[in-house]
């Protein structure tokens, strides 16, 4: 009896450090998939690369590539996966870009000149998320979808026209203007983005940046 006990004991030990006391949230087969027009804006394969020239200077360009792509979802609601608290029952998309730039992006001794963009599921909106320690690439929440011409997320961002672009390399239809309100007051002190212009199937092809720079696409390469 008492061996009986033990290796019951022993056995809800193990579960409960395998994640036993966690809830399994959804399949597979149940997850909510990304809409197709949300992510031709911003998500890209492994491979992709990007080459963009500071506007008025010659000489000076970087080029931007895609070093991982993923796509993920979260299965269990626990402290060991906090994205279930944003994106439950839905798949989950990442980029991880690489400039080669390393003046105007690599601001931190210790980290690599790499941003990376993350999205995921709100409710009615799907939501990109940016980060990393390359500089600001672009502003947290660059791009909400489905988006309204004129209208403010949370207070950050305003997509305040859709049109076409022309640069170096081409004109861009249906191209996104978004301005990120939070981060316009300093962007002649921090690394921040003023206005970005951003294309379906092409991504981002130009920006004004810190002490109003401008980037502007030259050359790119979408891996299929």
């Amino acid at each position: 009896m008492k061996t009986r006990q033990y290796f019951i004991a022993i056995l809800s030990l193990f579960f409960f450090a395998c994640g036993g006391d966690s809830k399994l949230l959804c399949k597979e087969e149940e997850l909510v998939e990304a809409p197709p027009e949300f992510l031709r804006y911003w998500y890209f394969p492994k491979g992709s690369w990007w080459v963009y020239q500071l506007q008025d200077t010659v000489g000076v360009y970087d080029t931007m590539c895609v070093v991982s792509d993923y796509k993920r979802y979260c299965n269990r609601d626990g402290a060991s996966d906090p994205d279930c608290d944003q994106a439950p029952c839905t798949w989950m998309y990442s980029n991880t870009w690489r400039h080669s730039d390393t003046t105007f992006f690599y601001w931190n001794p210790n980290y690599l000149p790499e941003h990376y963009n993350s999205s995921y599921n709100l409710g009615n909106y799907w939501v990109v998320q940016g980060g990393g320690g390359g500089g600001t690439y672009a502003p947290p929440y660059p791009f909400v979808y489905p988006f309204t011409i004129g209208e403010k997320y949370m207070g950050n961002n305003e997509i305040v026209s859709e049109d076409s672009i022309e640069t170096p390399v081409g004109v861009f239809a249906r191209t996104l203007h978004i301005i990120p309100d939070k981060f316009q007051l300093d962007s002649t002190i921090n690394k921040y983005v003023q206005h970005l212009y951003i294309s379906p199937d092409v991504g981002v092809v130009k920006w004004h940046y810190t002490h109003h720079r401008v980037w502007e696409l030259i050359a790119y390469d979408v891996t299929p």
